[in-house]
């Protein structure tokens, strides 16, 4: 063990040496900067002379993030990323088969996923009650419990 440790030692000693001898690779100016004074200027004037997006188009844009749409999009994905026994959980948390685990959000009813958010308020509100009382869930020990 310990000569196949030395023989590593050597080898890497050995290319770094090798490496030592190869020129450093010249520095190259970065195209994006400016190479006066008269041409910053010149960029400050062009980007001044671009209007700016006007406040309620940004504003709706930002909306648009906020939609029913977006929102059920967003759930869909945590949903979906969700392990089978996290799945599980939750659709027993909405009085719901667990067999059905191994769905899609999207292949659920509106009822069930109606029962699944309520589901999720509910396992919400029991780690707030638990947090509440015993601190963050994350550094609860089992050892604490006895």
């Amino acid at each position: 063990m310990n000569n196949a440790l030395i023989n590593a030692r050597a080898q890497l000693k050995a290319n770094e040496s090798a490496n030592d001898n190869t020129a450093a690779p010249a520095l190259r100016p970065v195209p994006n900067l400016p190479r006066s004074v008269a041409e910053h200027h010149a960029n400050l004037d062009a980007r001044a002379s671009t209007p700016a997006p006007r406040a309620d188009e940004a504003i709706e844009q930002a909306k648009a993030m906020f939609t029913v749409g977006h929102m059920a999009s967003e759930f869909r994905m945590a949903y979906n990323s969700l392990t089978l026994e996290q799945r599980a959980l939750i659709l027993v948390a909405a009085q719901l088969d667990p067999s059905a685990c191994i769905s899609n959000f999207q292949d659920f009813d509106a009822l069930s996923r109606t029962a699944i958010c309520d589901g999720l308020k509910l396992i919400g509100a029991l780690n707030q009650r638990f947090t509440r009382a015993v601190g963050s869930l994350n550094n609860l020990q089992p050892n604490q419990l006895h």
